[in-house]
């Protein structure tokens, strides 16, 4: 590729046969982003309609003899003692059960929507190495973990909601210093998919901490993520915080850039880094206890008006309820956290070009890496306006050569 500094329209970035690929990748997922809401309405009412069913069905396991028999084994017979005493009453099994399966239930309709777009779309275009099995397992360990993992949390925070209505600012606490103390154990969350292995003394290794110790970053260590097994894609990330701070970079993008464009990926990723977090830690711990007081708010109306059922304050059969409310604030949220994500990017880009000098290595490296991963160079505005994290490739590119006063 010839140098850039004078060549930002999309025909010197993009042939045109990147140009036609990457839309017609794009294409099923814009039209699953315009059906998303409807499909997301459809779901909801569904769930809504069901809620009694599934309670019922979960009481009646509960209470099934092969479960009281169960229970009443030595090493089990003080589980349900425990359990009245933990929900303040009766029905904490029926409550665990109906929660998960309705958070089964629920993502039993994107089941299709997932196999279709992460399977059989990404290797229609050669971007996925998933085999059948490989695939499976990785996605339904994903289910598994998610629906166990927020059943849990869903319980155990209505468990304490039925102790006292004065729960939510004791939680909200709580639940901040879990949100502060979080991004500490972020480096080990992927190695539930992939392998990861320290990056091997090198020149690269080496130049990458010179520009870490000129942008003013540590590092734990510099791991190299096998993402290669499931994916072409390329990605590299920092996981952590302060002494679990890791820079995670991906065998693909290794495999695919040139040294110097790596260290590119890596000045814009030191950027970020770098930024003043105080204020979206502020923003974020703001959000979490409002959204926590919300609950309580909702829990009351709940138990006002008889939803779905529901008898008493923290009922269980609320869940469908709080999952609407979630996916509303998300809705309205996304677009106005898309845009600031937007802003951020293009500051690590600038910043990223203060680190290294070198713009023409930045852009190459975007254009590879929007290549790469089939990213539409510029995708329609509604798309990008709806919540899109990144600009599109082609005004990143553009931004890192403004036009000159005398042009």
């Amino acid at each position: 590729m010839p140098p850039l500094a004078n060549s930002t329209t999309m025909d010197a970035l993009f042939s045109a046969e990147q140009w036609a690929r990457a839309q017609a990748y794009a294409f099923p997922f814009y039209v699953w982003k315009a059906a998303s809401l409807p499909y997301l309405a459809l779901v909801y009412a569904l769930l809504f309609r069901w809620t009694p069913q599934v309670y019922a069905f979960a009481q009646q396991l509960c209470s099934h003899p092969l479960f009281l028999r169960m229970s009443s084994l030595p090493l089990l017979r003080v589980g349900p003692a425990f359990s009245q005493r933990l929900w303040k009453g009766p029905g904490l099994g029926a409550a665990w059960l109906f929660t998960l399966l309705l958070m089964l239930l629920m993502t039993s309709f994107y089941v299709p929507i997932h196999i279709f777009l992460d399977y059989a779309w990404e290797h229609r275009f050669g971007m996925s190495s998933y085999g059948p099995q490989s695939f499976a397992v990785d996605f339904f360990k994903g289910i598994a973990l998610k629906s166990a993992t927020l059943t849990c949390l869903v319980v155990g925070l209505l468990g304490v909601a039925r102790r006292t209505q004065h729960w939510w600012w004791v939680l909200g606490l709580v639940s901040i210093g879990a949100l502060l103390l979080s991004p500490l154990v972020d480096p080990w969350r992927a190695r539930v998919y992939d392998q990861q292995h320290s990056l091997p003394p090198s020149p690269l290794r080496g130049q990458i901490q010179t520009l870490l110790q000129k942008a003013h970053v540590q590092v734990q260590d510099i791991w190299v993520e096998e993402n290669s097994r499931t994916t072409k894609k390329l990605q590299a990330y920092f996981a952590g915080q302060g002494p679990s701070r890791t820079l995670i970079l991906n065998d693909n993008l290794l495999n695919t850039l040139e040294e110097d464009e790596v260290i590119a990926a890596v000045a814009h990723e030191a950027a970020h880094a770098n930024e003043n977090k105080l204020y979206n830690q502020l923003a974020s711990c703001l959000a979490l206890l409002a959204a926590v007081w919300g609950l309580h708010k909702l829990l009351q109306q709940a138990q006002k008006k008889a939803w779905l059922g529901i008898e008493r304050y923290a009922d269980p059969r609320i869940f469908p309820l709080l999952l609407l409310s979630i996916s509303l604030a998300q809705l309205l949220i996304s677009p106005i956290s898309g845009a600031y994500s937007r802003a951020r990017e293009l500051e690590a880009d600038r910043q990223a070009i203060a680190l290294t000098n070198d713009a023409d290595t930045f852009a190459r490296m975007l254009q590879k890496l929007s290549t790469a991963n089939l990213a539409n160079p510029s995708p329609p505005r509604w798309v990008v306006l709806m919540g899109m994290s990144h600009p599109p490739p082609l005004e990143r590119i553009q931004a890192l050569y403004p036009p000159q006063p005398n042009e």
